[in-house]
């Protein structure tokens, strides 16, 4: 893993679609003390049932910051005057 990162002039990868309970993992085989060179993201909270929290992993240069959150309880969000998630957010992007 370590020449791939070098190789290819990265710090580390980050994969998703593997549910993990706290939303996300770091996988550091050289101790706790390392950046870790695989962080898995998992950004479904409660998949299935199974309670888990969810994650997203937020860049800006060399900053990285990694969120958690839980499955929102109760009324789901609805937008103003019914509109479509596309018409409203689409301009934003």
């Amino acid at each position: 893993m370590k020449a791939l990162l070098k190789r290819e002039g990265l710090r580390a990868i980050i994969r998703g679609h593997q549910m993990k309970q706290k939303g996300y993992k770091f996988h550091q085989w050289d101790g706790e003390d390392e950046f870790p060179p695989v962080i898995t993201v998992f950004s479904a909270p409660n998949y299935s049932g199974s309670g888990n929290d969810a994650a997203v992993v937020i860049t800006d240069g060399d900053s990285v910051d990694l969120r958690t959150f839980s499955e929102k309880r109760g009324k789901p969000f609805v937008l103003h005057d019914r509109a479509d998630a596309f018409s409203v957010f689409q301009p934003k992007l």
